[in-house]
């Protein structure tokens, strides 16, 4: 369960981005949970939890903003429809019973459902484009001779030489959009990281070079990588785990505070050039409407967590929990 501690299903600019196909045994068994609502899904998936505890198999709990979508171990995989959409067998729509009542109002809350997901879509995108500019703005004014000399030096203390092989690099999230704001699972580098690098940082660039830097030593050196891309541009590195070397690298901003235990903290001004200050009317504007936009994202994220409640008022009750439970217990053990 120790791979419990990432998210692997997050709201993106291009929708939903998933990591629960990205399975470790291609081969085994896939299922999917079709079908509504957010509540049955979840009572579905702590029940094959604790059969899973009560049989003593070890699984990864695939979390998501507001819970589980899927569960994979040994035998199989299964998941949520919205975030692996391709399975053998699907499951729950076939326990559920509605009238047509019922249903119409299902489809008029998930038209508003969706109205919300491409309305937060919209804002992340626009969130991308700007966390773009600042990039663009603040790259010139970075010290890139100071960059690699602390980046060499931090290596050269940390690592324990060649391993003679190409390292493997995993992609997890750690932070998460929720209607409560960006969400940070700590556990994560609790679990792998005994010392940690803190780099606070209020716009990213210089974190980031830094963490793509120590990247591609680890990788070329031959240990294997966690990276950990931003929510609004996957191309963008915001924290890294090296579990061989139990160290990982956190990047502290607006929306991700730090609060580790045996990290060292570098503030990211000591790679810049002074004549930074002369853009810094520009950075502080952009940053505000990062912000800005950001609400928006929360407010839209606010909003689907409404309709879900909606659905679960007209599915929960339309479910047989008891059947679908039997059915999925002789299905899967």
């Amino acid at each position: 369960m120790k791979n419990s501690c990432f998210y692997y299903g997050v709201f993106s600019p291009d929708g939903y981005t998933s990591l629960m196909s990205d399975s470790e045994n291609p081969s085994i068994k896939k299922y999917i949970v079709n079908g509504y609502s957010p509540a049955v899904k979840q009572e579905l998936f702590d029940f094959i939890k604790s059969e899973l505890e009560k049989n003593k198999y070890d699984y990864t709990d695939l979390c998501i903003a507001d819970g589980s979508g899927g569960v994979r171990c040994d035998s199989f995989q299964i998941c949520d429809s919205f975030f692996c959409p391709d399975g053998e067998e699907t499951l729950l729509k076939s326990f559920q019973k509605t009238d047509e009542k019922s249903q119409k109002n299902a489809e008029k809350v998930l038209m508003q459902r969706e109205k919300n997901l491409l309305r937060c879509q919209r804002f992340l995108s626009a969130c991308n484009s700007i966390q773009n500019d600042i990039f663009r703005l603040e790259k010139p004014y970075v010290d890139d001779k100071k960059i690699n000399r602390f980046t060499t030096r931090l290596w050269n203390r940390i690592s324990n030489g060649l391993k003679g092989h190409v390292g493997v690099e995993t992609v997890r999230y750690v932070t998460c959009p929720t209607a409560d704001g960006i969400e940070l699972n700590m556990e994560a580098f609790d679990n792998y990281c005994e010392k940690m690098l803190v780099i606070k940082d209020r716009t990213g660039t210089c974190a980031w070079e830094i963490i793509e830097r120590i990247r591609r030593y680890a990788l070329g050196s031959g240990y294997d990588v966690i990276r950990c891309p931003c929510t609004t541009n996957s191309e963008i590195t915001e924290h890294i785990i090296i579990p061989e070397l139990s160290f990982g690298i956190f990047t502290s901003k607006y929306y991700h505070r730090d609060d580790f235990e045996n990290s060292r903290k570098i503030y990211s001004k000591r790679f810049l050039f002074h004549s930074v200050e002369s853009i810094k009317l520009r950075t502080d504007f952009c940053l505000r409407a990062y912000r800005s936009l950001m609400n928006e994202v929360f407010s839209s994220l606010e909003e689907i967590e409404s309709c879900d409640r909606k659905l679960d008022e007209i599915f929960y009750n339309a479910t047989d929990m008891n059947a679908l439970k039997n059915y999925v217990n002789l299905l899967l053990f």
